[in-house]
């Protein structure tokens, strides 16, 4: 990648936050994959960061710290973050639900958000009403659309999603069911992660650590 006045090498694991002023240019002799997100007006979800922002950062999602679902066997990495990139207009994560997991059933107030799936497939049900999803496709969730997932598949379920803006409130149909997150103690490599996370529920709000 060329921008910024500097030109970076990207890898596979590599995952990059650009600024709104941001001019480059990508370029790959073997071909890639690219998801790019865009929010559009970031500002209005984040004033105070809108224009102290670097014009380029990027993190090496291996080295990030994986955290484990205290309720299943769902690990997540987080992939944008307030504490990663200096912004709250947005929070992601990367997600993995092995053969025979079911998430709780929850929705948002407060944010919109979208899963791309990377591989394996399942059923996601919108409003208790099931949906087929497999490796490319994308889902969009409403504000207060309550949602839950079930790995019905022969394989891992991997997705990537992110809420916009990054803070809301998460209500769950089940109270005593909430998800919460607690720190494996390595990467995705299975190696010392580049920082540490405490244990936390996902509920929206804005953990410092995060």
């Amino acid at each position: 990648m060329q921008g910024g006045g500097e030109d970076r090498v990207l890898g596979e694991s590599q995952l990059l936050f650009l600024a709104n002023a941001f001019a480059g240019r990508l370029a790959s002799d073997k071909g890639a994959e690219l998801i790019l997100l865009e929010v559009p007006n970031a500002g209005q979800f984040d004033p105070e960061s809108e224009s102290g922002l670097p014009g380029v950062q990027s993190i090496d999602l291996g080295l990030e710290p994986m955290l484990q679902s205290e309720h299943d066997e769902r690990t997540r990495i987080y992939v944008a973050t307030p504490k990663l990139f200096g912004t709250r207009a947005l929070i992601g994560e990367l997600v993995a639900f092995p053969p025979g997991t079911v998430s709780q059933n929850h929705h948002h107030v407060g944010a919109e958000h979208f899963q791309y799936v990377l591989r394996g497939e399942a059923t996601v049900y919108l409003n208790e009403t099931p949906q087929r999803l497999e490796a490319g496709d994308l889902l969009y969730k409403y504000d207060r659309e309550r949602h839950y997932c079930e790995n019905d598949g022969s394989g891992e379920l991997v997705f990537v999603e992110f809420f916009v803006p990054g803070e809301y409130e998460t209500v769950w149909a089940d109270p005593e069911r909430q998800c919460a997150w607690s720190p494996t103690g390595k990467n995705a490599l299975g190696g010392e992660p580049s920082r540490h996370i405490a244990t936390h529920t996902s509920d929206g709000s804005y953990h410092q650590d995060v």
